[in-house]
């Protein structure tokens, strides 16, 4: 592929914290699920954590390798076969492809991968990412392998799947992998593949000597810009499938563009020419990021109001009526109604409605504020598993904010959104495909 944007830099997005994760320090007003409900509506299949399209072709290599490893009895529950082939290939990247940044970057569990080869470990259910189903490349991108029909919700290879592997084996030098043919290159790696897989899930870690070719050859064939002109084609045939013309419209779109500086201008650019669909959607999107600013930065200037009264309780009767919130007020009931007609003709009406449709009613600051903390306290009790709690502490007489969740400078209202919206993803697929 060319043509692909230049002037982007990607957000690093790091693996999971779980004590961040745990305290419930993300999203503290419920606004993501709209925002990634609008995102689904562009960008079908992919999500905001996808860079490396080319793990859609490593799961379906794995989906090859671990047909035939359905009965084999784990260390553990978490020793998958499907997890074990992820350890072998994320170490073999890191022990292989060090030298090379541009092949290891934002490869899921990498970091990890990193620490434990340091030490002359392995990688393994002790030893690996804390949730390796939902961060790991198979959790990462099964959405979009599904979608795409490369495989199903199982992880079983499908139609599209074999002929992914087919070209792959063909631009590798493997043939005989897929039918695991003998006396071949691609059927010896096959059966090499298998027997550490298998090897890996019964014993909850890898197996392998460091010395091993298989490492080498693992690396090789699956690294992540290094794709063959075929399986590059079918790849961007896929993400631009006629059934989906909606994002076959924005990655065509994305890949017009000569500079990115971020999401929001991005998507504005896009929205001129835009067909009917991708408008309406873009449109939705921006009407729900000015008003996710505005409630945000409301509810950020009360932890910075608070942050400010030391500790000193805030009491919302007695907010002043200047400034951001004052602003924000102002503002919120037409841009609250603009952002539900626009959702309306997506089906999303009502769940914006039910979340937030209270605060247009906001008559003072003091009002806006107790909508807000209310609002807060109710997403923070619904969190998994059992609640978090508020960033804010009761005290006789208002809230003073947590610790963790002071803010020593005001905000301001910038344009900037807030969620993304896959932009990211979709440009470093375009920078693999090239």
């Amino acid at each position: 592929m060319s043509g692909a944007p230049v002037g982007l830099t990607l957000p690093h997005l790091s693996e999971p914290d779980p004590e961040l994760a745990g305290e419930g320090a993300l999203d503290p007003l419920g606004l993501f699920s709209v925002a990634d409900r609008l995102a689904e509506e562009i960008a079908p299949g992919i999500t905001a954590r996808m860079f490396r399209v080319r793990f859609l072709t490593a799961m379906a290599v794995s989906a090859a390798i671990n047909e035939g490893l359905g009965d084999i009895v784990p260390a553990d529950s978490g020793s998958t076969p499907e997890l074990a082939f992820e350890w072998l290939l994320v170490e073999a990247l890191v022990r292989r492809l060090e030298s090379s940044p541009s092949a290891t970057l934002r490869v899921p569990g990498s970091d990890k991968a990193r620490s434990v080869v340091s030490r002359d470990g392995h990688l393994g259910s002790s030893a690996y990412l804390k949730t390796p189903k939902v961060f790991g490349f198979h959790g990462v991108y099964k959405r979009l392998a599904i979608a795409l029909g490369i495989v199903d919700a199982n992880l079983s290879l499908l139609e599209r799947g074999n002929s992914l592997l087919r070209t792959w084996e063909t631009e590798q030098g493997l043939d005989g992998f897929v039918d695991r043919r003998p006396d071949t290159n691609g059927g010896s790696l096959a059966l090499r593949l298998e027997e550490a897989t298998c090897a890996a899930a019964r014993a909850g870690r890898v197996q392998e000597s460091p010395k091993v070719a298989m490492w080498s050859d693992l690396a090789r064939v699956l690294r992540p810009d290094a794709a063959g002109a075929q399986e590059k084609r079918l790849l961007w045939d896929w993400l631009v499938d006629e059934t989906e013309p909606v994002r076959r419209e924005l990655v065509g779109g994305i890949q017009r563009l000569e500079e990115i500086e971020d999401e929001a201008s991005a998507l504005r650019a896009l929205r001129q020419g835009a067909s009917a669909d991708l408008g309406l959607r873009l449109d939705a999107i921006d009407s729900y990021e000015r008003f996710s600013e505005l409630i945000q930065g409301s509810f950020d200037w009360l932890r910075y109001y608070s942050t400010q009264r030391g500790t000193s309780p805030l009491v919302a009767a007695t907010l002043p009526s200047e400034g951001l919130p004052g602003e924000v007020l102002r503002l919120l009931p037409q841009v609250t109604d603009t952002v539900a007609r626009r959702l309306a003709p997506l089906g999303l009406e009502m769940q914006f409605e039910g979340a937030f449709g209270r605060l247009r009613t906001a008559a003072s600051v003091a009002d806006l504020a107790q909508l807000l903390f209310e609002r807060h306290d109710q997403v923070q009790r619904a969190k998994p598993p059992h609640g978090k709690r508020s960033w804010f502490d009761s005290a006789t007489e208002g809230v003073v904010v947590r610790l963790p969740y002071r803010l020593p400078e005001a905000p301001a209202l910038t344009g900037a959104y807030l969620h993304p919206y896959r932009v990211f993803a979709i440009w470093s697929f375009l920078e693999d495909l090239k």
